[in-house]
């Protein structure tokens, strides 16, 4: 289970699929929409617990390391005896360091309707192209020392006028990871992310529906590590970042702690349980009723379960269950409980990818109303992914994608519908 995860306010990519962030990567993807119900992401975790790279064989020498095709049939642990073996055999191999770097670029056509998540569309189905890139360096070293570093950029471009002609996102993420004592760890993570996005953003704003939010977000963290011999892993670290939006949205600064658990009961089981503390501070936001500076308290928290169905590893399968609670420092007016669920169901194999998720979330407000009664909303994502591997360097993929929003208002309601399709040049080294 060594997919690529980017998580952050419950949005996740995975990149074992095309690396355009449209039409790729995990339950949700960021310029087709999904997670438009939620806020404009956030990049703090580019590159969040990422095992990586691929599967090692070595002889019986240990006089040669060789790539294969991934690395679900061994872990860290394994690697890092075969490593330790190595520089045991030859003390001029004690530096030696498995590692690899990938560059890959892709372009991508497709259509989208009601680009501005409006409740009432108007001739807003617009066809899209899309270009992107991306650039992947990963090493580990025999004693455990670990580095990732991540860049992407894609921009999207939508055919004939509209409100909305384009659509950009570009991710800067840097991870090391320190051995201190047998396995302790220290955890250090630097992101950057530029946006330029249309987003729902009614749940954090109280005039404002969907904009085209441009910004940029800086973040970091510093965390503890230890993993223990029953394959259960802990992590603990401090977070904080820094958003700046052009008009009309405010900047704020976030921060607070992140605890995670990752437990594999055995090779087709694994059990992540993710809880983080936030406190935002806007620069110049006051708060609805009572008018003071305004501040949000937000507890994240995210089970996910997964699965290998066979095992040849070819079918999986998961579910991911969340919760959130957010509160305001003044009347209460952005309170609301927000409740999640997320299963998903996956093929793979030496040619082909498939996916199919499905992702449901409903918010309770407190002091939000609709008439007399106190406001309800929910959003729903449905997506199909595909990709083919024509060869070694060049894929196919495709991806049909549906989202939905619902609200006891009327007004906040929206439909939304994409398909794309594309194909991804890739270099290993």
């Amino acid at each position: 289970m060594w997919r690529f995860i980017v998580q952050s306010n419950l949005l996740m990519f995975y990149f074992f699929w095309p690396v355009s962030i449209i039409g790729q990567n995990d339950n949700q993807n960021v310029l087709l929409g999904s997670d438009r119900g939620d806020e404009v992401i956030n990049g703090a975790d580019v590159l969040s617990d990422k095992d990586q790279g691929e599967t090692l064989e070595n002889d019986a020498d240990f006089d040669e390391l060789t790539w294969d095709e991934s690395l679900d049939s061994i872990g860290e642990s394994d690697l890092l005896s075969i490593l330790e073996e190595v520089s045991e055999e030859d003390d001029s191999a004690a530096f030696f360091s498995l590692n690899e770097t990938s560059i890959l670029f892709g372009s991508l056509v497709g259509r989208k309707s009601n680009v501005l998540y409006a409740s009432n569309p108007v001739a807003e189905d617009r066809s899209l192209f899309g270009v992107h890139g991306e650039f992947l360096y990963w090493g580990l070293n025999y004693t455990g020392h670990r580095m990732t570093f991540y860049n992407y950029f894609e921009h999207l471009g939508f055919l004939a006028q509209g409100q909305a002609d384009k659509e950009q996102i570009a991710i800067s993420s840097f991870n090391y990871e320190l051995p201190v004592y047998k396995e302790h760890k220290v955890i250090f993570d630097f992101g950057y992310l530029y946006q330029d996005q249309v987003f729902d953003v009614s749940s954090s704003e109280d005039s404002l529906f969907t904009v085209q939010a441009m910004g940029h977000q800086f973040s970091s963290s510093l965390g503890w590590k230890k993993k223990f011999d029953s394959n259960l892993t802990l992590q603990l670290s401090a977070a904080a970042e820094r958003q700046v939006f052009a008009f009309p949205l405010d900047d704020y600064w976030q921060w607070g702690p992140v605890f995670e658990a990752n437990w594999e009961t055995d090779s087709r089981h694994e059990l992540t349980f993710q809880s983080r503390f936030q406190n935002r501070d806007y620069d110049t936001r006051n708060e609805t009723i009572t008018g003071v500076p305004l501040r949000f308290k937000r507890l994240d928290s995210v089970l996910e379960w997964e699965y290998d169905i066979d095992e040849d590893g070819h079918w999986w399968t998961g579910v991911e269950l969340g919760y959130r609670r957010n509160e305001d420092n003044g009347g209460g007016f952005f309170d609301y409980h927000r409740y999640s669920i997320g299963p998903t169901l996956g093929y793979e194999d030496d040619l082909w990818n498939v996916e199919v998720s499905y992702s449901y979330r409903k918010y309770f407000y407190e002091l939000q109303f609709f008439g007399t009664e106190s406001l309800i909303r929910d959003d729903s994502l449905l997506t199909f992914r595909i990709k083919y591997h024509v060869n070694d360097n060049w894929k196919w993929f495709g991806e049909c994608e549906s989202q939905i929003a619902g609200s006891s208002d009327p007004a906040d309601e929206y439909e939304v519908f994409s398909i794309i399709t594309g194909f991804d040049y890739e270099l290993k080294w």
